[in-house]
């Protein structure tokens, strides 16, 4: 990723609401941001819907570089997500984008309603 360049993440995991990211990522690059998806557990995740969507980076490598983070949309409701933030690298990842300036954004319930 471009360590000048605002960019969005969107988390990706097994069950996240693919439409919704889909959505985001759409909303997002119309805006003119640069948006990558990146994975959680695997780079190929099957969504809730049973779409199965390729990551474009891992956490890993999202933590090992230094870049202007302007959101992260984590696509699963707040329990899931409350599971996620039990593993510390995405604990890690969540202080990373707040420290660089950005915000964390859910989707909740199944309305599609963002969360801040």
């Amino acid at each position: 990723m471009s360590q000048t360049q605002p960019t969005a993440l969107v988390l990706w995991g097994d069950y996240f609401d693919e439409a919704s990211a889909v959505q985001y990522i759409t909303e997002r690059r119309k805006e003119g941001l640069r948006v990558k998806l990146v994975a959680v557990h695997s780079r190929c995740a099957k969504g809730m819907y049973g779409i199965k969507v390729t990551a474009d980076l891992t956490v890993e490598e999202v933590l090992s570089q230094a870049n202007a983070i302007s959101q992260l949309f984590v696509p699963c409701c707040a329990s899931q997500f409350m599971q996620l933030c039990l593993d510390p690298r995405i604990e890690n990842l969540v202080k990373l984008a707040r420290e660089r300036g950005g915000e964390v954004v859910l989707r909740e319930g199944g309305d599609g309603r963002m969360v801040r």
